[in-house]
């Protein structure tokens, strides 16, 4: 019985033909694949995209580094006016 299914199967399988690719298809991909859309930006919008770049990043650094002087400052003040500046009760 598993035999006949086998042999149907197998015959079902002999049945399948090769398929025939249509003429000059691998140039086509070829063509397509070396064909790429290029991006082209003026200058005026690379200059822009550019400056609003280095602002950004000038105004980050600019911030993190006057937050590290606060924090120092904060921590100065405790110092003089000897202030703990933890929540420790016990000098050790």
């Amino acid at each position: 019985m598993k035999n006949d299914d086998i042999e149907n199967i197998l015959g079902e399988l002999k049945k399948i033909e090769q398929v025939e690719t249509p003429p000059f298809l691998f140039t086509r991909i070829q063509q397509k694949i070396t064909a790429k859309p290029s991006l082209n930006f003026s200058k005026k919008v690379v200059w822009a995209y550019g400056f609003a770049f280095l602002f950004i990043l000038t105004v980050n650094i600019f911030v993190i580094f006057t937050k590290i002087n606060e924090k120092t400052n904060e921590v100065n003040i405790a110092q003089v006016m000897n202030l703990v500046p933890n929540n420790s009760i016990y000098n050790e």
